[in-house]
């Protein structure tokens, strides 16, 4: 499987909900990093192991419910994998939807996402959340 065809299937399984998959296409020491305004939310975190993307995931899945998630573009290069995403997903208590684009760079070995960074609307997460 080519890095490409990783990275299609973590968002493929994200897109289903189907946590249990997506983590086992990470590395025990997976690196996650999203670039946030502060206080955006108590997710918009940094990373560094399987266990805490999986509490980070959780916690994502517990206040949010994603309508669509489409890639726009996706460049892929030996290891690394840059994609663009249409997202649109609803804020569960407050139902506000929120639509942006979304950007990851992905690092993969031996079939295994190492690394993820993301650049995303975070005024728009944090706005969601307001009363």
């Amino acid at each position: 499987m080519n890095s490409e065809d990783v990275v299609r299937g973590v968002i493929e399984s994200y897109k289903s909900r189907d946590l249990n998959d997506v983590l086992s296409r990470f590395s025990e020491d997976v690196h996650y990093s999203m670039n946030a305004v502060p206080g955006a939310a108590d997710y918009a975190i940094d990373t560094r192991s399987k266990a805490e993307m999986a509490q980070m995931l959780t916690r994502i899945s517990e206040e949010w419910t994603i309508e669509a998630y489409e890639i726009t573009d996706l460049i892929a290069q030996a290891d690394r994998v840059a994609t663009q995403s249409r997202i649109q997903y609803r804020r569960r208590g407050t139902e506000r939807v929120v639509t942006s684009m979304l950007a990851h760079f992905w690092a993969v070995k031996d079939g295994l996402v190492t690394e993820i960074v993301e650049y995303h609307d975070t005024l728009a997460i944090r706005d969601a959340g307001l009363p």
